[in-house]
């Protein structure tokens, strides 16, 4: 695919296809989120094969893929059907790491590890590309398949920080008392 420098200038976008919307359009927006969620992902993924944890590298790959699956539905480019699959074996492989991990009673602070902390901020982005997809999605057959994945993946994305701190050593680290 050849680069299409220029054709933005306008304050369109292109979608894959013919079909161009406002840089503005919520869709767009929400897209925007999700390629910021992916790009934050990838600043992990090199921490992670150079430490312990490097063994959930796969897992961070393949929330990225969701993520442009969720991007390609966002854009109709495929059917909002094809996402509900997602949902089970993001709860499953949540579910394996929580079981793995000591329970959590308190908040958990980032920073216990560098990949730890790449992943909580991950987790961050994939809240905001959460509440950009409420708000776009909220009455779209697809926010109903992509509002609880999204809700999910930043779930197993806080599992996947906690997992790949204890794998570096690292014990979460929880807030000070009074400040």
């Amino acid at each position: 695919m050849k680069p299409s420098i220029g054709r933005g200038d306008d304050g369109f976008t292109g979608l894959g296809s013919d079909k161009r919307l406002r840089k503005d359009d919520a869709r767009v927006e929400l897209c925007g989120a999700l390629d910021e969620l992916v790009a934050s992902l990838g600043t992990a993924r090199p921490l992670l094969r150079a430490s312990p944890a490097a063994a959930l590298e796969s897992d961070v790959s393949e929330i990225q893929a969701v993520c442009f699956r969720i991007s390609a539905a966002t854009f109709g480019l495929r059917p909002a059907e094809d996402l509900v699959t997602e949902l089970s074996g993001i709860e499953d492989r949540c579910a394996a790491l929580e079981s793995g991990l000591p329970a959590v009673h308190a908040f958990v602070l980032p920073g216990g590890s560098a990949p730890g902390a790449a992943l909580h901020l991950a987790r961050t982005v994939c809240r905001r590309a959460e509440r950009a997809a409420a708000h776009t999605l909220a009455h779209d057959g697809l926010g109903k398949v992509a509002l609880p994945i999204l809700n999910r993946l930043s779930d197993l994305i806080f599992q996947l920080a906690r997992a790949a701190d204890h794998a570096c050593g690292r014990e979460d680290i929880r807030p000070r008392e009074g400040g």
